[in-house]
Order: structure tokens, then C-alpha cells, then sequence
């Protein structure tokens, strides 16, 4: 089980000092960002604005109203790239704290599965090290065979709460994210082997959420990767804009170029975009969907996975992202606009009604198909498509 230890929790490298004066703060980070030859390191540099705003916005902003006037142009945007790539700072406080608290959990649960005190001795260590005498007196039961077990347990809705607050505090920040995911890995992984249904009801449901919880966050981890890796967005304000709530999401346009959402749109204008919705909702509301945006696909996507799957329904699904049986349920429309129909035409916000958990920025589903969001008033013209079965 791969459980991070004591020892790979590595305290934050001290942040350079900044001067108060905007000025003096950017001619150090200029001189940080200047290597023996001379030349500018946009990416230290961006290192140094970054590190500058963590301690103080206003006299960052100010620094690099003075960094930038010594740049070229292309330097300039160089430099709003770097300062992106730069990973989010751990905010707020106890991160420290709440990785200690996961590795202590992975113990507890490695302890578990495993009747040699190894795992216990180890999680009685970090409890003495921290000064919580409590949490190493249980933690110490559990070095007698079955014994600790039931103080283990007893913990269970402590653990409930301390995976919940890591999960969520890793949403927002990518270097926590990466410290624990390990720890979170290793706390899934034993819960899904453990033998559950020799425990109480009540502790077999606990564990199986805790389960959840982090699979859940390790999917969506994997998620915000791809959708980094496909759009060219910087991971770390993808995964902002996923935290961010619906309705309360940023416009594509202020991280898609215009060239890359011009780009992204062209398919749909070419070919015309595709909509799946039910055969019964139309009937009943007498729309494809949300009046004020709903999501599509080019019609030379479908084409495409038409042809690479012969027409197989169920492989069409898989690579569309639909769910089984969509196809073949009887209920579903599918339904071609053509591009002079296409109406308010735009990159997925995120905010749109049928925005889900699994929506991600860039203009992708999670499945990587391309999508837009077109709206669809009352009387949009289109062409039912049959596939045969």
C-alpha cells in the first residue's frame, strides 16, 4: 500500500522577502530572474511576481507595472503565461495540520488490514510529534492485536470529517492536491479490500463513504489533467474555475484566446452542431433544450465516430460520452442544425443549466469530444438524424 509517510511531508520553502517600495521589489525580482548572461528567465520571473503577490496583491501589481515597462512585447505575454503556470500557494491555514491528520488516517486504516503493529507504531510517532497525547494513546491500542480495533473505529466520524476538508481544500490547491494524493490513494485502495461485511452496519457505511469521497476527488483530479493537457488552460486555473459554483463561472474569453475559441467554433460553423435530447421532452416543452444555451457537437464529430465504429450504437456511445443504451432507448431525438440555424453560437461557460459534476473549461466534454453551447428558442429549425440499429 503506498501510504506517504512522516518523512515525505516537506515543509514550504521560505518565500523570498519583497521591499515595501514597488520599485525596489522589481528590480530584485528582475535581478532573481537574471542568470550570468543577462538575459531575463520570464519563467523565474514569473516565479518572483507570483511569490510577491502571495505576501502582497497591491505591491505586486505595482512591481510588475515596472518589470513590465523593461519587457518587450512578447515578453509581456510570456510573462501573464508564466505568472498562470505558477501553482497556487496552499491558502489558508493547517495545511500542514490536515496532511498530517490524512497520513494518521492511512495508518489507522493500513492498521486495520494488517495485525503487525508497524503501521501503529508509526501513527503513534506523528501523535507524540504533534503533542496529541489523546490520539497516541488510541493510536497505541492499536499495537495490541484486535484490541485497537474498536478505538479505531471510533474514530471513524473524525476521519468522515478530516477527509472532507482535505478533499475540498485540494480542489483549490493544486501543491496540496499533489502532497496527499498518494495518502488518498493508499486510504481508498485499503478501505476496498478491506473485509467490510464483517463490520457494523454503521462503520461499513463510514468507510464506504470515505471511499467515495476520495474516489471521487482522484476522478476529478484526473479530469482537470486532461482538460489542462487538451486546451492548453494552466491546471491550476482549471481547477479553480471547477471549484468555482455554477452560475458564478468566468467567460471562456477571459482564458481561451480569441484565436482558440475562433478555432474551437469553426467545426460547428462548417458542418453544423448536433443535439441529443429526448424525443418526450420535445413533445412536452416544444424546445431542444434550455432556451437560453444548450450543448452540442459538430456534426463532423458524429460523422466521424460513425464511421470509426461502422455504426455501432454501443461504441458510439462510449466515445461520445452518452450513457449506455441513449441510442437504442427509443426515447432520443437527435437533432442537426444546420449552421445558418445556429443561434448564439459560444464556448460552454460552465454556468448553463446542464452544466454537471463532470463539466470541465476549455470547450471539451470530459470525454475529450468537442461541444458548444448554442441557444434554442421555441421554433429552431433542425433535422431529425436516424441511426440504424
Amino acid at each position: 500500500m503506498d501510504m506517504l509517510p512522516p518523512s515525505g511531508i516537506r515543509a514550504a520553502s521560505a518565500a523570498p522577502s519583497f521591499p515595501n517600495d514597488p520599485s525596489a521589489a522589481a528590480r530584485q525580482a528582475l535581478a532573481a530572474a537574471k542568470p550570468g548572461d543577462g538575459a531575463v528567465d520570464v519563467a523565474e520571473l514569473g516565479s518572483q511576481i507570483a511569490a510577491l503577490r502571495a505576501q502582497n496583491p497591491q505591491l505586486a501589481d505595482s512591481a510588475r507595472a515596472h518589470i513590465e515597462r523593461t519587457l518587450t512585447p512578447t515578453q509581456r505575454g510570456e510573462l501573464s503565461r508564466a505568472i498562470d503556470r505558477v501553482p497556487a500557494p496552499e491558502k489558508g491555514p493547517g495545511a500542514g495540520e490536515l496532511a498530517l491528520d490524512v497520513t494518521q488516517i492511512g495508518l489507522d486504516i493500513a492498521g486495520l488490514l494488517d495485525p503487525t503493529p508497524v503501521s501503529d507504531g508509526a501513527n503513534t510517532a506523528i501523535s507524540l510529534f504533534r503533542g496529541d497525547w489523546a490520539g497516541a494513546g488510541i493510536s497505541a491500542l492499536g499495537m495490541i492485536p484486535y484490541l485497537g480495533d474498536a478505538a479505531k473505529l471510533g474514530k471513524l466520524g473524525k476521519w468522515g470529517e478530516t477527509i472532507a476538508k482535505a478533499v475540498d481544500f485540494a480542489r483549490v490547491n493544486p501543491g496540496f492536491a499533489a502532497r496527499i494524493a498518494p495518502a488518498l490513494e493508499g486510504i481508498a485502495s485499503a478501505i476496498r479490500q478491506a473485509p467490510l461485511d464483517k463490520l457494523p452496519d454503521g462503520a461499513r457505511q463510514a468507510l464506504e463513504g470515505i471511499a467515495t469521497k476520495i474516489e471521487g476527488h482522484l476522478a476529478e483530479g484526473a479530469r482537470v489533467a486532461d482538460a489542462a493537457r487538451t486546451s492548453g488552460i494552466p491546471e491550476a486555473k482549471v481547477r479553480e474555475i471547477v471549484a468555482t459554483p455554477k452560475g458564478e463561472r468566468p467567460s471562456p474569453s477571459t482564458y481561451m484566446s480569441d484565436a482558440d475559441i475562433a478555432a474551437h467554433l469553426k467545426p460547428f460553423q462548417e458542418s453544423g452542431a448536433v443535439r441529443f435530447t429526448s424525443k418526450s421532452g420535445v413533445e412536452k416543452y416544444g424546445t431542444l433544450g434550455p432556451a437560453n444555451g444548450t450543448f452540442t457537437i459538430p456534426r463532423s464529430e458524429l460523422d466521424r465516430v460513425l464511421k470509426e465504429t461502422g455504426g455501432d450504437l454501443a461504441q458510439v456511445e462510449a466515445k461520445l460520452g452518452l450513457d449506455p443504451g441513449t441510442l437504442s432507448n427509443g426515447d432520443t431525438l437527435i437533432a442537426f442544425i444546420k449552421p445558418g440555424d445556429l443561434n448564439n453560437l459560444r464556448v460552454p461557460s460552465g454556468n448553463e443549466a446542464g452544466a454537471n459534476t463532470y463539466w470541465v473549461p476549455g470547450g471539451r466534454t470530459s470525454g475529450g469530444v468537442p461541444e458548444a453551447t448554442v441557444d434554442v428558442p421555441a421554433g429552431t429549425r433542425y433535422t431529425p438524424i436516424t441511426l440504424a440499429p
